[in-house]
């Protein structure tokens, strides 16, 4: 029996994607082990699959990000805190995460290790000969963030002559920007196995794996001509939900008026005056049902209007197949779900990978990208355009049988 190590930053975005590859392996004949934060050690347990704790810097619980990183709800939106987040929840989780891999190798047997994008712990362990590791398999929970010809970080994909000047012009803008966070990460790779990267961060972080695979479809990415050599795209990979139980209440929703979604996700939810309270007022007056999620975090501020309810958790799994739209700050994993119950679009993201997240948005056809974060109470109108997408989401057909092509992928390695 393969023994497949599943290893996932303990963040909901991360882990979730890569416990429905775990559970998916599992139930194929794999044996699974999955290193993650302490937070989801009953839910991998009860599971039934093998569960190994990060620790130290590596271990962390992003509900409480103001004791664990309390600088970073101060730090600018965009390049200052992707600088930040790089360095201090991804980077200095590093050493802790590359220890546990390499004892796992060292006393279990490893046959490959699956680990999402941002964990870099397996970046010291790829830098050693194919001889001396498993094979090294990157999950990409993100949209593609490594530099290409054909795409602009900034202005999305031109492939026309001058597009492709302005591209190489916003390429080196962004790898000069975050160059520090290069440096940083650089740092700690080297104190793991004395080499450091040769590149742009998040070049390395694509072409350094064995195999890369893309959670999600060619649809709801930009063109490019130019892929790393080793990536494969997958479809979205979401996580079982057999055993939710929906709460009664969605079953008396009205099927006559429309259900608007609307959620801040589990991490930039700590101001809801950014997407969910101006969701709440610029809805208040319509004729739709307007359900909130706080992702688990305080609400207790929130005004809710007499056409909405908001509860602080509720899986998307229950909610998804009663929603005519979905409104979201463009979390990556938040929007595949969508995509695959048909659901269009409304995403204000600005911080994270969320702008990255909310021009594929756009660009597929699939929703509206209010190129904001903060959006005010007229997105309404945002709401009324997006009943013209339905016919659009024919587009994001493939998002169906994922988690079967990702064992075909991962079975050629």
């Amino acid at each position: 029996m393969k023994h497949v190590v599943i290893a996932a930053t303990p963040v909901a975005g991360h882990f979730n994607p890569m416990m429905a590859v775990a559970q998916h392996l599992a139930a194929n004949g794999y044996r699974i082990t999955v290193l993650t934060g302490e937070i989801y050690r009953d839910c991998v347990e009860t599971a039934g699959l093998g569960y190994v704790p990060l620790a130290g810097a590596a271990n962390y619980d992003m509900r409480y990000q103001d004791v664990y990183f309390p600088e970073r709800s101060s730090v600018e939106p965009g390049l200052p805190q992707i600088t930040y987040d790089m360095q201090h929840v991804f980077g200095d989780a590093i050493p802790e995460q590359y220890g546990a891999l390499q004892r796992l190798v060292d006393t279990e047997g490893v046959d490959a290790v699956l680990a999402d994008l941002l964990f870099m712990g397996i970046l010291p362990m790829s830098m050693k000969s194919r001889a001396e590791r498993p094979a090294i398999i990157s999950c990409g929970i993100v949209p593609c963030m490594c530099r290409n010809a054909e795409v602009s970080p900034f202005t999305g994909h031109d492939s026309s002559p001058e597009g492709l000047l302005r591209n190489a012009e916003h390429n080196a803008q962004i790898a000069a920007a975050l160059q520090p966070a290069t440096d940083y990460v650089s740092d700690k790779i080297e104190a793991c196995c004395g080499e450091r990267l040769e590149t742009f961060l998040f070049d390395e972080l694509y072409e350094r794996p064995d195999l890369f695979l893309q959670f999600t479809t060619p649809a709801f990415e930009f063109p490019m001509k130019e892929l790393p050599h080793n990536m494969a795209f997958v479809g979205p990979m979401i996580p079982k939900h057999d055993d939710v139980e929906a709460p009664s209440w969605i079953q008396a929703l009205d099927p006559a008026k429309p259900v608007v979604f609307v959620t801040q996700g589990t991490i930039a939810n700590y101001d809801f005056n950014q997407l969910l309270q101006p969701a709440l007022d610029g809805l208040a007056d319509e004729p739709v049902q307007v359900v909130a999620t706080a992702g688990a975090a305080d609400a207790s501020g929130v005004r809710i209007p007499a056409n909405a309810r908001l509860e602080s958790y509720l899986s998307y799994a229950a909610i998804l197949p009663k929603t005519a739209v979905f409104v979201t700050n463009g979390g990556y994993n938040g929007v595949q779900m969508a995509l695959r119950a048909g659901v269009p679009i409304v995403s204000a993201g600005a911080s994270e990978d969320k702008p990255f997240v909310s021009a594929r948005v756009a660009w597929s056809g699939c929703g509206v990208d209010l190129r904001t974060g903060t959006p005010t109470a007229a997105m309404s109108c945002a709401y009324e355009g997006c009943d013209a997408l339905r016919n659009t989401l024919l587009a994001i057909e493939p998002f169906i049988n994922s988690s079967v092509i990702a064992e075909e992928e991962l079975a050629s390695v």
